[in-house]
């Protein structure tokens, strides 16, 4: 196996991110700038600790999910050399269909495991020390039913990761953010725009993976060609300020909140009109 430094993989605010100590934190960042790939590998870590704890993984789809139990494999084979499984599928049940989920099993006891969007398979799940990441959390498909199931993870001490991009102001991600924030959630942000990103490094860091020569002139001109592919939504996909008026959507809990019953619907067709 390749002989891997974690310190030297790891960009500053990536490190600042996995060293943060508190139950319950949550990162607004930039796209594409490794967050939730470094929180695979500090997964993998704390699954292989006899005293660490199983971790789980929600992503906003099956791809992300997937992606990131890969991210984790790596990370256990090639960076830490840990004793572990392939990687595992198997199918199970969320009460209302069978879902395949991914799973790397550790010489400690311990599982890192990705599961469905569903709010619903966190249901009875939760031990001490047990990690729980959620990723992609303003494209969710229901953000407010995951975080009232997931209300009984802190209470049993679970830590908690909340990862995202933003995606319009008036999003439950940007709501959930603001409240933390103004300390009526418990936890902490974290925040990392693209331009933080590139000057402690990710530039260097995507040379040094492809084997391109970094020069202060080459980073210049590929900040720019990245902000004008972005164009207008450069400021909330880069520099991670909600936009105003996009990115609204109405969640399960609000569309059931306004349902009422059909015989309570007065329709204005008529047969005449019609």
């Amino acid at each position: 196996m390749t002989n891997f430094c974690a310190d030297d993989l790891l960009l500053p605010y990536q490190q600042a991110w996995l060293s943060e100590s508190s139950q319950i934190a949550a990162i607004e960042k930039s796209r594409r700038v490794g967050v939730s790939w470094s929180q695979a590998g500090s997964d993998a870590l704390h699954c292989s600790a006899v005293n660490g704890g199983s971790a789980w993984y929600m992503g906003q789809d099956k791809d992300m999910s997937q992606a990131y139990i890969e991210d984790a494999a790596w990370w256990a084979r090639e960076v830490y050399q840990l004793p572990c499984s392939d990687v595992e599928e198997d199918i199970f049940n969320d009460g209302e269909k069978d879902i395949l989920r991914h799973k790397i099993r550790y010489k400690s006891g311990h599982t890192q495991t990705s599961l469905s969007s569903r709010p619903a398979n966190l249901r009875s799940k939760g031990r001490p020390n047990e990690i729980f990441t959620f990723d992609e959390c303003a494209f969710h498909p229901d953000f407010a039913g995951l975080l009232k199931a997931a209300g009984a993870l802190m209470m049993w001490g679970c830590r908690m990761r909340f990862i995202s991009s933003h995606n319009g102001e008036d999003n439950p991600w940007n709501e959930f953010i603001k409240e933390m924030k103004a300390g009526k959630r418990p936890g902490v942000v974290h925040r990392i725009t693209f331009r933080n990103a590139v000057a402690q490094g990710v530039y260097k860091r995507i040379c040094q993976i492809l084997g391109q020569v970094w020069t202060q002139e080459s980073e210049n001109e590929w900040v720019q060609e990245v902000y004008d592919f972005y164009g207008e939504n450069a400021a909330e996909e880069l520099d991670v300020i909600p936009s105003a008026g996009s990115g609204v959507f109405l969640t399960t809990m609000l569309i059931r909140q306004n349902m009422v019953p059909a015989e309570r619907v007065q329709s204005t067709w008529h047969p005449v009109a019609a």
